[in-house]
C-alpha cells in the first residue's frame, strides 16, 4: 500500500512541475523549446535544455590573437547562441614583409622571404632577414683572366690588364686593293695577336706589262712606268709612238713651223717664229714704204701684197705712202675758160680695198696730205695736215674737187693694221681713175 501512494505522489509530482510556473507558481504551458530567449519553453524546470549553444546572447570575449603585430578583437555572442564571425576592433595577420617584424602573427619574423636580384653577371636570389635583403646568389664579378669570358661582367671579354685581344676571336689584315687578297690574325692563348696574317696575299713589286694590274696594291695601275705595254703616246707633227718595254721611243723631230694657222712644232702657238714681214718692220709712219712709181690718173689698180705679223704675235702696222698725180688738163681747162670765162673744176676719185687673208680681219686708216706737207712727228698723227679716214669693211671710196691751173697732187698714207698678228697675206688695192673735168663745181 506504501508502494502505490509513492507511485502516485511522484506522479502528481511531475504533474504539477509541467503544469506551474516555478516564480509564479502560475500555471505553464509547455511549447517547444527556444533556444537562446531565456525562457524555459517546455516548461521543465530548465533553460534551453537540449539546445547546442555556445554562449548566452550578447557575451563577448577576446577573438584573433595579439601574437606579432596583430591586436585582439571582440566577438559578441548572437541571438542564437553563437559567436558571430566578427573580431571588431583587432589586428589580423597580413601578408609576411621584409620588415624585421611579424606581420603575419605566426611567432616569427620574415620567416621564408626570398626575391630575385641579380648583379653584372647574371641573376640569383636573395633572402630577407631581420628586415634587410641579403645573400644573393647571382654570380659575382671576378679579375679578368684570358678565357673566353667575360669574368669581370663588363661586357666584353678578355679585356684585362696586357691583354690584347678575346682568345679565339680573329681580325682582318693586309689589303684587299689590287691583286691583293687580305688575311686574318688569330688572338692566341695570352689573349695576344700571333702577328702572322693567314691565308694573306700581299703585295709584289709593280710590273709594266700593260695588263692593268695593281701588283702592289697601293690602288694605282703601273704607277713609277714611264708607260704600259701598246700604250701610244702622241708626238709633235700627228705622228705617234707605242709604249715598249715599260718606255716610249723618241718622237721624231719636230716639224718646222709654217704660215697655215696650225701650231707644227707643238709650243702652243700658232704661225709664231716665221720670217718677219718685209713691210715697215718697225710700225712706225716714218719708215713707211713708199710706192714708186707715182700713180697717175687712169693707171691701172696698183695692188700691194703683205702681212700683218710679227714672229713673236705681237701687234704689228704696215704703212704705205700712194703719190697720185693729175694728168695734163691744160687743153680741156682752156676749153672752158674760152667758153665760160671761168677756170674750170675737176672732179678727183680714189677707191682703196684690203682682201683679208684667213687667218686676220684687216682694216686700214688713210691720210690725204699735199705732197708739200711733211709728217716730224713721224707717227702719221700729225693731224690737220691732213684728214684721216677709216675703213668700213675693207674699203674708203674718197672724192675732192681740185680746179683748173692748180696742182691737185695729193699724197695717200694707208696705215694697215688687223685684229691680230697674223701670217696670212692681205691684199690692199688702189685704183685711182681718170677725174672729171667741167665748167660746174663738182658734185658726188
Amino acid at each position: 500500500m506504501l508502494k502505490k501512494s509513492l507511485i502516485i505522489l511522484s506522479m502528481f509530482a511531475a504533474l504539477g512541475a509541467a503544469a506551474c510556473d516555478d516564480d509564479t507558481n502560475a500555471s505553464c504551458t509547455p511549447t517547444t523549446e527556444i533556444c537562446g530567449d531565456d525562457i524555459d519553453n517546455d516548461c521543465d524546470g530548465v533553460i534551453d535544455n537540449g539546445c547546442n549553444t555556445e554562449c548566452t546572447s550578447g557575451e563577448t570575449r577576446d577573438c584573433g590573437t595579439d601574437v606579432g603585430e596583430c591586436e585582439f578583437g571582440t566577438q559578441t555572442c548572437t541571438a542564437n547562441g553563437t559567436w558571430g564571425t566578427d573580431c571588431v576592433g583587432g589586428v589580423l595577420p597580413a601578408d609576411e614583409d621584409c620588415d624585421g617584424l611579424d606581420n603575419n602573427c605566426n611567432g616569427q619574423i620574415d620567416e621564408n622571404l626570398t626575391r630575385p636580384c641579380n648583379t653584372l653577371c647574371g641573376i640569383g636570389n636573395e633572402i630577407c632577414s631581420n628586415g634587410e635583403w641579403m645573400n644573393c646568389t647571382a654570380p659575382q664579378p671576378e679579375t679578368e683572366v684570358c678565357d673566353g669570358i667575360d669574368n669581370d661582367c663588363d661586357g666584353t671579354i678578355d679585356n684585362g690588364t696586357d691583354m690584347e685581344c678575346a682568345r679565339g676571336t680573329q681580325k682582318t689584315c693586309g689589303t684587299n686593293v689590287g691583286e691583293c687578297v687580305a688575311g686574318f690574325e688569330i688572338c692566341d692563348n695570352s689573349c695576344h695577336w700571333d702577328g702572322i696574317c693567314h691565308d694573306e696575299v700581299g703585295p709584289t713589286d709593280e710590273v709594266c706589262d700593260g695588263a692593268g694590274l695593281d701588283e702592289n696594291c697601293d690602288g694605282s695601275v703601273n704607277e713609277g712606268c714611264a708607260c704600259t705595254e701598246g700604250q701610244t703616246q702622241d708626238c709633235c707633227g700627228a705622228a705617234a709612238v707605242s709604249c715598249t718595254g715599260g718606255t716610249f721611243p723618241a718622237c721624231p723631230a719636230i716639224p718646222v713651223e709654217t704660215c697655215n694657222g696650225l701650231d707644227d712644232n707643238c709650243d702652243g702657238l700658232i704661225d709664231n717664229g716665221l720670217a718677219e714681214d718685209s713691210y715697215e718692220p718697225n710700225d712706225t709712219c716714218a719708215q713707211a714704204r713708199m710706192h714708186q712709181p707715182a700713180i697717175e690718173e687712169g693707171d691701172a689698180i696698183v695692188t700691194k701684197t703683205a702681212s700683218i705679223y710679227h714672229g713673236d704675235l705681237s701687234d704689228d702696222y704696215d704703212y704705205f705712202i700712194f703719190p697720185l698725180r693729175e694728168i695734163s688738163d691744160t687743153l680741156i681747162c682752156t676749153g672752158i675758160y674760152i667758153s665760160t670765162g671761168d677756170f674750170g673744176y675737176e672732179c678727183y676719185s680714189i677707191y682703196i680695198s684690203v682682201t683679208d687673208p684667213a687667218d686676220n680681219d684687216v682694216e686700214f686708216d688713210v691720210i690725204a696730205v699735199w705732197p708739200d706737207d711733211t709728217d716730224p712727228a713721224g707717227t702719221c698723227a700729225s693731224e690737220p695736215v691732213g684728214q684721216t679716214f677709216s675703213s668700213i669693211d675693207g674699203e674708203v671710196y674718197l672724192n675732192w674737187e681740185g680746179r683748173c691751173g692748180d696742182t691737185d697732187d695729193l699724197n695717200f698714207y694707208v696705215k694697215v693694221y688687223g685684229a691680230v698678228s697674223a701670217c696670212g697675206e692681205y691684199t690692199l688695192s688702189v685704183d685711182f681713175p681718170v677725174g672729171d673735168i667741167q665748167g660746174e663745181a663738182c658734185t658726188f
